[in-house]
């Protein structure tokens, strides 16, 4: 999440749409369009988790970022809709706050 000196979390995006829509809260948004202009906003020093819908663009924004020098930046295995299934339950069973803007399950 912005800020956290554990980690970020980076949701890549073609859609402005989405953005709107589909976010991890905390999660710093930056279309695959704009990432190679935006990569000033990346940090480093610490792990890069990056997410999209399908993990399609997520995989494209992972092989840009390791081709500039990153090291340490995750695919998030199962994409957005993997991780609204996932933490719906979670949120549902274990009476927490979301950490999704909305969950999307189409």
């Amino acid at each position: 999440m912005k800020g956290n000196n554990l980690w970020i979390l980076l949701l890549v995006a073609g859609i402005i749409i989405m953005l709107v829509l589909n976010l991890l809260i905390g999660s710093v948004n930056i279309p695959l369009s704009e990432l190679r202009e935006r990569t000033d906003e990346i940090p480093k020093d610490r792990p890069v988790y990056l997410h999209c819908r399908s993990s399609q663009r997520s995989y494209n924004a992972l092989m840009a970022l390791q081709g500039r020098g990153y090291e340490n930046v995750v695919n998030i295995s199962g994409s957005f809709l993997g991780i609204c299934l996932y933490e719906y339950y979670n949120d549902v069973a274990m009476g927490r706050e979301k950490i999704v803007t909305e969950y999307n399950f189409a």
